[in-house]
């Protein structure tokens, strides 16, 4: 029971991790064309 509780609880971390990692990637990635728009201006 408590180790189906831990991994589970894991399980949740490494998903947010997963989400958090995927929103900042993205973040980078609008900025980068942002500025690449800007350049070609």
């Amino acid at each position: 029971m408590g180790r189906m509780t831990l991994s589970s609880f894991l399980k949740r971390r490494v998903d947010l991790g997963r989400l958090i990692t995927q929103s900042l990637f993205r973040r980078k990635q609008s900025v980068v064309m942002k500025s690449q728009s800007f350049k070609e201006r």
